[in-house]
């Protein structure tokens, strides 16, 4: 099993994130996405360059017609 960030290429990623691009992640499920951000973020916040906050809105997707109610 690969560590969750050697899954990925960090150089290309953090290039990114400097200039402020949106990147997906796009692989099958059960690949250990959620694991890879996650471990990121920790990486992140521990080295203080950014503040890095993880959030899940998976639970919001069921009422797409009712924004307030998502919210």
């Amino acid at each position: 099993m690969l560590p969750p960030i050697a899954r990925f290429d960090m150089h290309d990623i953090m290039n990114l994130i400097r200039d402020r691009r949106y990147f997906v992640l796009h692989v099958p499920r059960q690949t250990g996405k959620t694991m890879a951000l996650l471990a990121h973020m920790y990486q992140l916040n521990a080295e203080g360059e950014f503040r890095v906050l993880y959030t899940n809105v998976e639970h919001a997707q069921g009422y797409c017609e009712n924004i307030d109610r998502a919210l």
